[in-house]
C-alpha cells in the first residue's frame, strides 16, 4: 500500500506544481489541490496519467499513480459567470467545486422547465 506519493501536475504546454497525496486520496482531492498549488478553479482541470483521463471518484492507487509521477493537467476555460460565482462561493463554503456542481444541477434544471413562453420575458 501507497502511504503517499509525491506527484507533479503538469499544465500542457505551461506551469508546474507539485503535490503530495496519499494512495486512498481521491482524484477529486487531488484536483483541488492542485488547483490550489496552480491558481486555478479545480473545475476547470482534467487530469490525466499515462493518457488516460482520471474519475474523480477513484483513488490515486487505483491508478497505480507512483511516487515522482507527472499527472497531465488540462485547463478548460471557464466562463466569466462561473468564475465570478467560484470566486464568490469559494469565500463563504468549505467545498466550493461540491457547490458548484449543485447550483449547476439545479440550474439545469431550472432551464429545462422553462417554456418558450417564460423565456420571451
Amino acid at each position: 500500500a501507497v502511504v503517499s506519493t509525491q506527484s507533479t501536475g503538469k499544465v500542457m504546454g505551461g506551469r508546474s506544481g507539485s503535490i503530495t497525496v496519499g494512495g486512498q486520496t481521491l482524484v477529486e482531492e487531488m484536483r483541488r489541490i492542485l488547483g490550489l498549488e496552480l491558481g486555478l478553479s479545480p473545475t476547470q482541470l482534467t487530469l490525466l496519467n499515462g493518457g488516460t483521463k482520471l474519475d474523480p471518484r477513484r483513488t490515486v492507487s487505483q491508478y497505480k499513480i507512483g511516487n515522482d509521477a507527472v499527472v497531465t493537467v488540462i485547463v478548460s476555460k471557464m466562463a466569466p459567470f462561473e468564475a465570478q460565482l467560484y470566486h464568490h462561493i469559494s469565500g463563504e463554503v468549505d467545498q466550493p467545486e461540491g457547490a458548484m456542481r449543485r447550483f449547476g444541477e439545479v440550474y439545469e434544471r431550472w432551464l429545462s422547465s422553462l417554456n418558450l413562453d417564460q423565456m420571451e420575458r
